[in-house]
C-alpha cells in the first residue's frame, strides 16, 4: 500500500546534525488497522482488569439476534443503544431477583450489580453480524450498614439455572419488541433481509458491503 503525507505523517528533526524527514503513518489510509486496533483492545483489556472489574468472578454472558435485527442494528445507532440496554437492563434485573431470593433481601433495590458489555459489529467472516458481549459479576454488593456512606460487599451467588437464563431472554425479546414497535420498525422474525431498505437507496456503496 502506497504511505500518502496527506494520510497523516511524522516530522521527524535529528537534534544533532539538524536533517529532517517526514514519515508517513500507515495506517492513516485504511478504513481500519490491525495494529492500531490490536494495542486498543490490549489497553482496554489492562484497564479493566486493573482499574475496574474487581477481584470477584464474573460470569459471559452473550446477546444474538435475527438476521434481519442485526441488519437494522448495524445502521441505527439509537436503535442499537436501546436493544442493548434492554439486554444489560435484564442481566441486571435477573441478578438483583436472584439476589433478593437468596439473600433474603427485602427490596432488590438494595442489591447493586456491575457488568461490562460491548457491541460486536461482525463475525470471524467479516459479515455485518451486530451482537452483545458482556462481563457480569457474578453476585451483588450490599451496603454493611445503614445509609449511602455504609461500605459496599460483594456476595457472590449460585449459578444461574436454565430457567433464571430462559426467563432473562424472554423478558429481553419482549422489551426488544416494545423498543422495535416505538421505533416503527418490523418485529415479523421472518423478516430477513441483508440491508435496512432506506440504507439501500440513501447509500447504496455502503449496503453493497
Amino acid at each position: 500500500m502506497h504511505k500518502l503525507l496527506e494520510h497523516g505523517c511524522l516530522h521527524l528533526v535529528c537534534r544533532d546534525c539538524g536533517h529532517s524527514q517526514l514519515v508517513a503513518v500507515s495506517c492513516k489510509g485504511r478504513s481500519f488497522c490491525p495494529s492500531c486496533l490490536g494495542r486498543r483492545m490490549s489497553d482496554a483489556a489492562v484497564h479493566l482488569v486493573e482499574s475496574v472489574v474487581p477481584r470477584a468472578r464474573v460470569r459471559h454472558w452473550t446477546c444474538t439476534l435475527p438476521w434481519g435485527l442485526r441488519a437494522q442494528l448495524g445502521y441505527d445507532r439509537e436503535l442499537c443503544a436501546e436493544v442493548v440496554g434492554a439486554f444489560t437492563g435484564e442481566v441486571s434485573r435477573s441478578l438483583k431477583w436472584r439476589a433478593k431470593r437468596e439473600l433474603g433481601l427485602g427490596s432488590v433495590q438494595d442489591a447493586h450489580t456491575g457488568s461490562v458489555f460491548a457491541v460486536q459489529r461482525t463475525d470471524s467472516a467479516l459479515r455485518l453480524n451486530v451482537h452483545v458481549h458482556g462481563l457480569a459479576l457474578h453476585g451483588v454488593y450490599l451496603r454493611d450498614g445503614e445509609g449511602d456512606a455504609a461500605p459496599l460487599v460483594f456476595h457472590e451467588l449460585a449459578p444461574p439455572t436454565r430457567a433464571d437464563v430462559e426467563a432473562a431472554a424472554r423478558r429481553t425479546a419482549e422489551r426488544i419488541e416494545i423498543i422495535l414497535r416505538r421505533h416503527g420498525r418490523s418485529v415479523d422474525p421472518e423478516l430477513y433481509y441483508d440491508s435496512p431498505p432506506a440504507l439501500v437507496s440513501d447509500e447504496p456503496s455502503l449496503a453493497a458491503c
